[in-house]
Order: structure tokens, then C-alpha cells, then sequence
């Protein structure tokens, strides 16, 4: 990965972690080296992580339990969070079957000719994400500052 690449990358970091960022580093690697099975691997997980954040920072508003959510299929884990998912993940949820491939069906040159699409729409999930993170940061500081203002008038 070149560094503009590497800076391009970094801002999912904060939506990722660094556990988690480490492992979308890494499938872009795995690619990159011509392994197309790992570097679909590490983009399913990083889905899959996703979902079981949005389930934890939304747990209290739903009625499943975590052990009953993990026993989900992924669409039905998507239906679950379809309020709380960005709007392509949701739309495109059969993404997850298709990341599933790989381990049963798919060759290495089949993965890896794939794999610049499913990043393409990963990172699009991603950007969702963080225009939320953007708009809800900015909502907060636009209330305190309308509290504030009017508290001092």
C-alpha cells in the first residue's frame, strides 16, 4: 500500500479501532500479495464487527438478547439493526453471503479480481458511518451552543 493509500485509509480508524483497523490493513495486504481467500476473510470480520457494535450501542432500544442475536443469520441480523445500519449496508446485504464464498466456492484469481468491489463497498459503509458520526457530532455542538447562547440572553 502506497502512502497516499495509507492516509486515505486512516480515517476508518476511528470506526474501526485499532484491533479492527489492523485487520482492514491487513486484507488490503492479503490482496495486494495475491491472497485473495484471506483478504476476503478480514473484510468479513470487519463486517461482522459492525453489526455487533451497532447490536451493543443499541442493545437497550431492542429485544433481543446478545446470545440471541448471535444466533441470527446475517440477514436476519441486518433486519434486526435495519434502524440503526447505513442504508447500503442494509440494501446490500447479501454482501455477507458473498464474502462467505471464498471458504467453499470461490479460487484465489476469482478473490482477488472481486475483492477491489467488496472494499469499494465497505469503505462506503464506512463513509456512512462516519458522516453520522459527523452529523451527530455537529447536531451536539449546535444544541450547546443554542442552550448556551440562550441561557446568556
Amino acid at each position: 500500500m502506497n502512502e497516499i493509500d495509507k492516509i486515505i485509509e486512516e480515517k476508518y480508524r476511528e470506526i474501526l479501532g485499532d484491533e479492527h483497523y489492523a485487520e482492514y490493513l491487513t486484507a488490503i495486504e492479503c490482496y495486494e500479495s495475491g491472497i485473495g481467500i484471506g483478504s476476503f476473510i478480514y473484510l468479513k470480520r470487519i463486517i461482522e464487527m459492525l453489526l455487533f457494535d451497532k447490536f451493543a450501542f443499541n442493545e437497550g432500544k431492542l429485544t433481543l438478547s446478545l446470545e440471541e442475536f448471535r444466533k441470527l443469520h446475517f440477514n436476519d441480523k441486518v433486519q434486526t439493526l435495519n434502524n440503526f445500519l447505513p442504508e447500503i449496508l442494509v440494501e446490500n446485504r447479501h454482501i455477507y453471503g458473498i464474502m462467505s464464498k471464498p471458504l467453499h466456492e470461490l479460487s484465489e484469481e476469482e478473490c482477488r479480481e472481486i475483492f477491489p468491489i467488496l472494499q469499494s463497498g465497505i469503505e462506503l459503509i464506512l463513509d456512512e458511518i462516519l458522516i453520522e458520526i459527523k452529523k451527530a457530532r455537529k447536531r451536539e455542538q449546535f444544541a450547546s451552543f443554542v442552550s448556551k447562547t440562550t441561557k446568556q440572553l
